[in-house]
């Protein structure tokens, strides 16, 4: 029998891999007829996954299949073997082959389609082991197969709700803020670090272990009466082992995760040759070539990416996890003293942090809900922006003096919150600029008027005193009036300017600007408002106030296609040229990933860290840096 079993499975793996070449040439005919170009790599690994997915269900309930369908479980109950014994028989065979379509399929992802589940790969393995063994469990749910699907199905759903509130509580319970913030994050990628990996698996065996055990316990009764009797058998069996198995994976999540610190680390190269570090929770080191300082905050922060800088001060951005607010932090680099400048209540941020603060000259703004709009009852933190009120938050750095400026704005889509992106003035009146994509463009005066200055498809940015929006095919360029705007020029094309990662806004004197058009890179030059080709896209853009251009390039383009990259090449954009300035190569077999601002280069790779400061881009050696 056992040699039954596996001759079945072979058989109906065979049929599988024939269907699935099929399918694939089939597609690929029927494109190549209506003169479409041949789908990627990414194409033919979500049509695999989603055909995977079904083969693992038919695996799954198949084993009783052919026995039910031709009468013969009355021969199979009357075998000398015990039960047990039989389902190990039937489940056997079909693991087997699951893990090995699950290793040739992850061969492939990797060849071919390592963008096509966005970083939830980890998610679909989970699903696709969980499919079979919950369709397993299933197998004589009933006779009819299109019923088993449609149980399988329900409870796969409810299997992975149970699975995504438990891992959205283990991050909750680890970073100290409600679960309600994360929504479906946690499944985004669970490589987010290694305890939310552990705690994944944990609670995906924990969790589908109910379903394979009520199978067992029940089979070891199961008779020819109706399916009915059996599934009540077996349902009674179930609720008391979801109910420890749900009891189980929130202790274990609760302990992996509370235990685990967060090591995700920002480095910010200062101008006097320092280096300071940011760690968990709340602790700050600053490394000079031979010696380390070390600051204990005491509290229960999590820093930001950004920071903002001012003569002999430094100020960072944080999240308290103990009270969920958001706090501007001085420190003085001379002794180290630091000292919270401003604390702002979660519901009262009107956008995520790492987008919400901006600099200006030596002022640190950002937007913020009016108190009657944050304090409103029954509102949900997480709920994007959707009133029109709005306060505008200066600090001035020099003396850690603070003003408030209200308005009245125009509601932002709900996807996307305000977010400022530029400062200027006119006549001695400044203004701030407030846009995101797909929204309109709010101009903010200090005296409290308010300007709407039209939509923009994409991203808006603003250099050399002129507006880029974005109409649906083109890029629009304005040059801004004490009241309204006047178009200078229209240009055809999908273009790709500027952008939320800078955190400084001064650029008026940029003289000449890079950006992405049709899978080029692009130069246009401001005073002329002429464009150039510079070369083809394969790599980032990054833009440094007040107007320095740098272009770090991939080994492989787009990212995550084939091997991981060996090097990147760094590049300065200038004069529409592309001046070769280093090439970082990478140490280990992993993807690295390349930061620059204004000090220097920040290489992250294998969780280690390397560093190369401008002017001459030399790596920065401190010690115990890793």
């Amino acid at each position: 029998m056992n040699r039954k079993e596996w001759l079945e499975v072979s058989k109906q793996s065979l049929y599988f891999v024939l269907a699935t070449a099929g399918m694939v040439l089939l597609m690929a005919l029927l494109n190549l007829m209506q003169g479409k170009p041949q789908f990627a790599g990414e194409t033919i690994i979500i049509i695999l996954g989603f055909w995977l997915l079904m083969f693992s269900m038919f695996l799954g309930l198949s084993p009783f299949a052919m026995d039910s369908k031709q009468k013969g479980m009355e021969y199979l109950l009357t075998l000398p073997i015990s039960r047990r014994r039989l389902l190990f028989i039937k489940l056997l065979p079909r693991l087997a082959i699951v893990v090995l379509f699950y290793l040739a399929f992850a061969l492939i992802y990797g060849f071919m389609g390592s963008d096509a589940f966005g970083g939830g790969f980890t998610a679909f393995s989970l699903a696709y082991f969980a499919l079979f063994l919950i369709s397993f469990s299933l197998s004589l749910v009933h006779e009819n197969f299109i019923v088993q699907s449609i149980w399988a199905g329900i409870a796969l759903c409810g299997y992975m709700v149970l699975c995504l509130f438990t891992c959205a509580l283990g991050l909750a319970w680890k970073f100290g803020m409600p679960s309600s913030w994360l929504g479906p994050r946690p499944w985004l990628d669970l490589n987010y670090d290694v305890s939310s990996l552990l705690t994944a698996i944990a609670v995906f065996l924990l969790m589908a272990a109910p379903f394979v055990i009520s199978f067992f316990l029940a089979f070891k009764k199961f008779d020819l009466k109706p399916a009915q009797a059996f599934n009540r058998r077996q349902l009674m069996l179930f609720i008391p082992l979801l109910l420890l198995a749900i009891a189980a994976s929130l202790g274990v999540t609760y302990i992996v995760q509370k235990s685990s610190a967060y090591d995700e680390r920002h480095y910010y190269i200062l101008e006097n040759g320092q280096l300071l570090g940011t760690g968990w929770l709340g602790k700050l080191t600053l490394h000079s070539e031979n010696r380390q300082r070390r600051i204990d905050t005491k509290q229960s922060f999590i820093w930001n990416w950004h920071d903002f800088r001012s003569p002999g001060k430094l100020f960072l951005t944080a999240y308290d996890v103990q009270d969920n607010s958001m706090v501007v932090i001085r420190l003085n680099l001379d002794d180290l003293a630091w000292d919270t400048v401003r604390r702002i209540p979660h519901n009262y941020l009107a956008n995520n942090a790492f987008s919400a603060f901006r600099q200006f000259g030596q002022n640190l703004v950002f937007l913020q809900r009016s108190r009657e709009e944050a304090e409103k009852a029954g509102r949900q933190p997480a709920v994007p922006l959707k009133n029109v009120r709005l306060d505008l938050v200066v600090i001035d750095m020099k003396s850690e003096k603070s003003k408030i400026l209200s308005y009245h704005v125009p509601p932002f889509p709900i996807r996307y919150g305000p977010v400022i992106f530029a400062h200027d003035e006119i006549d001695g009146r400044q203004f701030w600029l407030v846009g995101n994509q797909r929204a309109n463009i709010i101009r903010l005066w200090e005296d409290g008027q308010v300007e709407d200055l039209g939509f923009s498809h994409k991203v808006p940015a603003y250099f050399g005193h002129l507006l880029f929006s974005h109409s649906g095919k083109s890029l629009v360029i304005r040059r801004l009036l004490a009241n309204g705007s006047e178009t200078v020029k229209e240009i055809d094309g999908e273009f790709q300017f500027g952008g939320f990662f800078q955190s400084r806004m001064d650029n008026g004197n940029a003289r000449e600007i890079y950006g992405k058009r049709d899978k080029r890179i692009v130069r246009l030059d401001l005073d002329t408002l002429t464009m150039d080709d510079v070369g083809p896209d394969r790599g980032q853009i990054f833009f440094i106030p007040p107007g320095d251009f740098f272009y770090s390039e991939y080994e492989a383009w787009p990212p995550g296609h084939g091997k991981p990259d060996k090097w990147r090449k760094i590049y300065r954009l200038q004069d529409d040229k592309m001046v070769f300035l280093k090439q970082l190569n990478f140490r280990g077999p992993y993807f690295g990933h390349v930061w620059i601002d204004k000090s220097g280069i920040t290489l992250l790779e294998n969780g280690r860290t390397r560093l190369f400061a401008f002017p001459d881009l030399r790596e920065l050696k401190f010690k115990n840096l890793n």
